[in-house]
């Protein structure tokens, strides 16, 4: 490898040779451990699984930070009743995809330091923007958002894993000035400064990341709760004991050149899951709904007569559902998943129209009707999202696949701690005892101006030079004292 420096010299400011492997950009890899609802591998088809995922190999960094437990509910969010016998969902905690932000290149050249510097006392802290639509931005309600972007930051408070307490992070946070809820912003992530990574585990966040996702807009959870059997008992979608895992996805269809054939944009679905427990002793059905107003600020209604053109909008409604039992089955099967289609005129307002999202977002299950029955679910199709992504199959690679980023599209913008290793020389100059001087100008008696200092080593060879930024006077009568560092 070619020197960084120049050789000639201990000076790095003349920095000539960098390696031409040096790419100054940040490195993005999405990796999965668990497939996306719908992504199984039964035959004929074979849709590549996770494991064949582009950024597969980097699984071990995922498990090392400690991502690949299958962790208990979070019992300091507030919509997780976490265990309790009430009939409320929560988020499933488990994180099946994960965002690791690297800065790596073939160059011995370091341009983040030794780690990135934290400080809330200075202000200094990590900020990344990403050019994505969040459905937590501040903007003035739903379907109302117009600007592009979302700012998230590093808290201030220290912490170490609970799975390795040598590697230290902060959480990667929302910014509070773009936040819906400034005071309480969400934590999408973790800043490990002294790994110089930053990885980003909202699933949400991760898949509007993704290349292969169809979408650069994230999506609110569901909330749910068990209510009666609607069809009476013995007929809910839960027998006593079950576990359902729901998401949702949003259809877009729209029209060919001809103007009459149909065109089918596919995105991925919702990839944070709602969990709820049945643990009563009788079949509940499940009646959900978007978990809260004003989180759809970039959704349109295409048909509306405001409608500018900004942001997404969506055609249909759909729910994907898996029902398990906790003694046989831990987590949902990819091929499991059952997708039932809840779009109506309780959400469009018109038949045939895209869908509202200020009646999307309508808190009320029952005017929506948004409750999922046993006769529903059984009623419902299985959901292939390898069709509808086109995804690679059996022995065939070409096809762009989940992982296969590399490109960071945003900015990171940090501060850098480093040590500096310093060496100090105290030097005291007699004008008593130094009456010569080697330029042959000067005549015996006058003053001297000392302009360098030389350092030797043991065998009185030059080893380093120093030079002053201006002369010094020195008269027999007078001392000088010199301080001469070198940092490395």
């Amino acid at each position: 490898m070619a020197a960084y420096w120049n050789t000639g010299t201990l000076s790095f400011d003349s920095s000539c040779d960098i390696c031409n492997e040096n790419i100054p950009v940040w490195n993005m890899n999405n990796v999965w451990t668990e497939n996306p609802a719908g992504l199984y591998k039964d035959s004929p088809v074979n849709y590549h699984e996770h494991n064949l995922f582009g950024s597969e190999q980097f699984t071990g960094s995922k498990q090392y930070l400690g991502y690949n437990e299958n962790l208990v509910c979070n019992t300091n969010d507030a919509t997780s009743i976490c265990g309790t016998d009430q009939p409320i969902s929560y988020i499933d905690p488990y994180k099946k995809s994960i965002s690791i932000l690297h800065y790596s290149n073939s160059c011995i050249s370091n341009f983040y330091g030794e780690q990135f510097y934290i400080d809330e006392e200075t202000g200094k802290l990590l900020n990344l923007d990403i050019p994505v639509m969040w459905h937590r931005r501040n903007d003035v309600g739903t379907a109302s958002g117009t600007t592009l972007g979302m700012r998230f930051t590093s808290d201030t408070i220290k912490k170490t894993l609970s799975s390795n307490n040598d590697v230290e992070y902060y959480d990667l946070i929302e910014y509070s000035g773009m936040s819906v809820t400034p005071t309480m912003p969400l934590v999408v992530g973790k800043i490990f400064p002294q790994l110089k990574i930053v990885v980003i585990d909202n699933e949400e966040l991760v898949a509007a990341m993704s290349y292969k996702s169809n979408r650069n807009y994230t999506l609110p959870d569901l909330s749910a709760e068990l209510v009666t059997s609607v069809n009476g008992n013995c007929t809910g979608v839960l027998k006593a004991g079950e576990t359902l895992f729901m998401t949702y996805w949003l259809e877009n269809v729209g029209t060919g050149s001809t103007g009459t054939t149909t065109v089918t944009t596919p995105t991925l679905p919702c990839q944070r899951y709602t969990v709820i427990d049945n643990k009563t002793s009788s079949d509940k059905d499940v009646q959900f709904r978007i978990s809260n107003v004003d989180h759809l600020p970039y959704m349109r209604k295409r048909e509306d007569s405001g409608y500018d053109g900004y942001g997404f909008f969506a055609d249909s409604f759909k729910v994907l559902a898996q029902v398990i039992n906790r003694d046989t089955q831990n987590r949902p099967s990819p091929s499991g998943w059952k997708v039932v289609d809840f779009t109506s005129t309780n959400i469009t307002g018109n038949s045939g129209e895209t869908i509202n999202p200020l009646l999307l977002q309508n808190q009320n299950p029952n005017t929506t009707g948004f409750i999922l029955t046993g006769s529903l679910y059984t009623g419902g199709t299985q959901f292939n999202l390898g069709e509808e992504l086109d995804m690679s199959t059996a022995q065939y690679y070409g096809k762009m696949t989940f992982g296969d980023e590399r490109l960071f599209y945003g900015n990171l913008r940090t501060h850098i701690a480093a040590t500096i290793y310093k060496s100090l020389f105290n030097i005291n100059i007699d004008g008593a005892t130094i009456a010569s001087s080697s330029n042959t100008t000067y005549d015996f008696g006058l003053d001297r101006y000392v302009s360098e200092i030389g350092v030797l080593d043991n065998n009185n060879n030059l080893v380093l030079v120093g030079k002053l930024s201006r002369p010094i006077r020195l008269a027999d009568s007078t001392t000088a004292s010199i301080e001469l560092t070198i940092d490395f």
